[in-house]
């Protein structure tokens, strides 16, 4: 077995993640991983391109997770590395569901569990939980959290657990169940993991404005901005107007949240902004101005296949 390293030069940023804050490293981050992507990366450093894939969530960086995650896909394929053909299509599947294109990305799903069946790798079922949780499937995401939990504890893999909770927020405030979104949320916050701590702090907002919470998602809306702005893209800022617009009753953003996101690949993100939109609008008694937020998410979240959200939206 040929054990890789990554040099000292090529690990720099990601010290400096740990080491100096998150806002400190993005800059570094971000040139670091463009390298990767492109078309003379280094065939030695394709290896390395998960790690890139996951990094490039984390900076909330949309169109360089698509560029990462479909670098790795075209360089798998082409040399034949099934070793890191899964985990570019579980990636690229992840990316996907970020952008509603849900039946592309279970298309993706199955191929990446046939690879790993047929070469004994272990199971990939990041992209499955994150398709069945946006969809609002409750069975199938409660029992891919409880797989994820057990083998992440069997493995050892801490921020897995993260993510478990993470995806359980997600869920919960699919369909508007807000206490439990919000003791999940609570439970993915406890410690900075990689990608899902950002997330998670998304959902701890909703849950706790929905939830009778006003002052934690208050304190977590400052959290998260610390990222976001370090991060400034579209998909940052037009998620962290959301939230802001969710504590404040600040209209303006919610306007924001909507023509930011419109300019990235987050459209489950985007559907989400209409919806709270509407939600607010109505709840102001505007009903001309709610129903045309309300009709945009409704058959936004009906067209990619997220049932939870779409009945959600349908009830208002």
């Amino acid at each position: 077995t040929e054990i890789y390293t990554l040099s000292l030069h090529d690990a720099l940023p990601i010290l400096t993640r740990f080491t100096e804050g998150y806002a400190a490293a993005v800059a570094p981050l971000s040139r670091a991983l463009h390298a990767f992507g492109e078309p003379d990366g280094g065939a030695a450093d394709r290896r390395w391109l998960w790690l890139a894939c996951r990094l490039a969530q984390d900076l909330w960086d949309d169109e360089l997770w698509y560029l990462l995650a479909t670098r790795g896909v075209s360089v798998a394929r082409d040399t034949g590395a099934l070793h890191l053909l899964p985990t570019a299509l579980n990636y690229l599947a992840a990316l996907n569901v970020h952008s509603g294109a849900f039946a592309t990305a279970a298309g993706l799903i199955e191929e990446v569990g046939s690879i790993t069946e047929a070469t004994g790798i272990p199971p990939l079922r990041y992209a499955e939980a994150k398709l069945a949780a946006a969809r609002g499937d409750q069975s199938q995401t409660l029992a891919l959290l409880d797989w994820g939990r057990r083998n992440a504890a069997d493995r050892g893999e801490g921020s897995a657990v993260g993510g478990t909770f993470y995806f359980t927020a997600l869920l919960h405030n699919a369909h508007g169940h807000y206490g439990e979104a919000l003791a999940a949320a609570r439970r993915a916050c406890e410690y900075e993991d990689v990608v899902f701590y950002g997330w998670a702090l998304v959902e701890l907002v909703e849950a706790g404005v929905r939830g009778g919470h006003p002052e934690e998602a208050a304190e977590a809306v400052g959290r998260l901005s610390e990222r976001t702005q370090a991060s400034g893209t579209d998909w940052a800022l037009g998620t962290e107007a959301r939230c802001r617009a969710l504590v404040s009753d600040d209209e303006s953003f919610y306007r924001e949240s909507a023509d930011r996101l419109a300019r990235s690949r987050a459209v489950v993100d985007l559907a989400r902004s209409r919806l709270v939109y509407g939600e607010w609008l109505r709840r102001a008694n505007r009903r001309v101005d709610a129903r045309e937020q309300l009709r945009a998410a409704h058959e936004m979240f009906s067209r990619m296949g997220a049932a939870g959200y779409a009945e959600r939206a349908r009830r208002e």
